[in-house]
C-alpha cells in the first residue's frame, strides 16, 4: 500500500514553497497599495498640504514628501535592507503632477524600459525602476 500524498516529503516541499510565494506576493509594493488604496490616498493627500500624517499603513515604514509644488512626490516606503553602501529599497509613491519620478525625486533622468522606466546615476551603480499603477501612483525598488 501508498502513502498518502501528504505523507511524501516532496508534498511538503512543494507546499512551503506555494505558501513562501504567497506569502511574497501579498507583501509585495503592489499588493499593499491594491489592499490599502484608501489609507495610501488619504496619506498622500494629508502630507502633500500639511507634510505630516497620523495615517497608518500596515507594511510601510516610512512616508515622506520630496519636492514641491506641482513637482512633489510622496514616497511610501515598504521594504528595505542593507548597510550602506549596499541598500535596497521598495515601495509606492504618489505623484503631484501625475508623471514618474526617480528615487526621492532625484534630478536622474528617467529611461523608458518595457512597461516602466529605469535611471541610472552617473559614476556610480545606483539605480532603480519604477511601474505605474494608474492615477498617479507608481511601485519603486532602488539599489544603493
Amino acid at each position: 500500500m501508498q502513502k498518502p500524498v501528504y505523507r511524501r516529503v516532496w508534498f511538503w516541499l512543494l507546499a512551503i514553497a506555494a505558501l513562501i510565494a504567497a506569502v511574497s506576493w501579498l507583501r509585495s509594493p503592489e499588493m499593499t497599495f491594491r489592499l490599502h488604496r484608501g489609507k495610501f490616498e488619504q496619506a498622500a493627500q494629508e502630507m502633500l498640504a500639511e507634510r505630516e500624517t497620523d495615517v497608518k499603513i500596515f507594511g510601510v515604514h516610512d512616508i515622506d514628501v520630496w519636492g514641491t509644488g506641482e513637482d512633489a512626490m510622496v514616497e511610501f516606503t515598504t521594504g528595505g535592507f542593507g548597510i550602506a553602501p549596499a541598500s535596497f529599497y521598495s515601495g509606492v509613491y504618489y505623484s503631484a503632477d501625475g508623471g514618474p519620478k526617480p528615487f526621492q525625486n532625484s534630478d536622474n533622468e528617467l529611461i523608458p524600459d518595457g512597461d516602466g522606466w529605469v535611471w541610472q546615476e552617473a559614476d556610480s551603480d545606483n539605480r532603480g525602476e519604477t511601474y505605474p499603477l494608474g492615477d498617479g501612483w507608481y511601485t519603486f525598488s532602488a539599489s544603493f
